[in-house]
């Protein structure tokens, strides 16, 4: 007769559930700042907040944003966009007009540990008004902002577009994207943190 194994994060590799993203959390593999632990009971599901997915988590949208320079002629596909843009915070709303980029902040810190993988991804909400949470990059690669990283934790940076053809109103602490965690079989070996071009991102 077959015994069933009960799912821990020791035993298990892939796309994390509610309850092993919680899991993840308690362990510190998954750092999300702020986050009431002390309030969640992983055997009462009436207990986890309203952020936690089947298997993601919620991030909601942070004050600062940033828009490129109304001067800037061009931009270089081999530099950093750092010097040619601007940053403003958002007072009780934001209107992303037809076309308009920007770059958001999450209000939530996140870090990952050498073994968890994060994949970022859009919500209904904003995706069926044809606003983008990411462009293109949507990976949150393991060992970034974790417990081992002398940065910490530190908030998204989203690449926002509005592909519609109305503007749409933007809020403080609306939800903006949601992550996926994956867990590998082994911590990589050399965490993103450690990796050259990484170092100096932040």
């Amino acid at each position: 007769m077959f015994k069933i194994t009960e799912i821990t994060l020791e035993n298990y590799n892939g796309l994390l559930t509610d309850r092993l993203i919680l899991e993840a959390i308690k362990k510190k593999k998954i750092i999300i700042e702020p986050f009431p632990l002390d309030k969640v009971n992983l055997n009462n599901s009436s207990t986890w907040p309203r952020e936690l997915r089947s298997s993601s988590y919620v991030f909601t949208l942070g004050r600062d944003y940033a828009v490129i320079k109304q001067n800037v002629k061009f931009l270089d596909g081999n530099e950093s966009i750092e010097r040619h843009i601007e940053w403003h915070q958002i007072n009780g709303e934001l209107v992303l007009s037809p076309g308009e980029c920007i770059h958001a902040r999450t209000k939530e810190k996140i870090g990952l540990a050498e073994d968890i993988s994060g994949n970022i991804d859009g919500l209904k909400q904003n995706a069926e008004k044809f606003v983008t949470a990411h462009t293109t990059s949507g990976t949150w690669n393991p060992g970034d902002g974790g417990s081992q990283d002398p940065h910490g934790p530190y908030q998204m940076l989203l690449e926002m577009k509005n592909y519609g053809p109305k503007p749409v109103v933007l809020r403080v602490g609306q939800p903006i994207c949601k992550m996926q965690f994956f867990k590998l079989p082994e911590p990589v070996t050399r965490p993103y943190y450690k990796i050259n071009f990484a170092k100096a991102k932040r």
